[in-house]
């Protein structure tokens, strides 16, 4: 009795992990085509809304990205506070990109908002 319920246990947690990567893989998708679509105000709604979504790999990737976009105006209006916030939360997360930010633009008045326009780092 003992091997069958550990078997339909096992067979939970395989479908859960399995329906755990396909949501995963989504979001990500979600990410990569909204990362490269020509809208910039639709891009960064749907960025808005799944910035939480998915593993901190995919969040951090994601509220970079976003940070990034305020800085430069790319679909909203410009909001270094806010930038500053979601790059830092990137970084928390383990975003290598946004940790080199942090150390090189820390300390700058617009936390590197100029470089972002100045190159369209988008």
């Amino acid at each position: 009795m003992k091997t069958y319920k550990d078997n339909q246990i096992a067979n939970a947690e395989n479908k859960f992990n399995i329906a755990k990567r396909q949501y995963l893989d989504a979001i990500d998708n979600l990410f990569k085509i909204a990362s490269v679509y020509g809208d910039l105000i639709k891009v960064f709604e749907v960025l808005q809304r799944i910035q939480n979504e998915g593993d901190d790999q995919i969040k951090s990737q994601i509220k970079n990205k976003l940070g990034k976009r305020s800085f430069g105006c790319y679909g909203c209006k410009q909001n270094i506070n806010e930038a500053r916030k979601l790059i830092e939360e990137a970084s928390k997360l383990g975003h290598t990109c946004a940790k080199v930010w942090l150390k090189n633009y820390r300390f700058i008045n617009d936390f590197g908002a100029s470089e972002v326009i100045k190159n369209r780092m988008i």
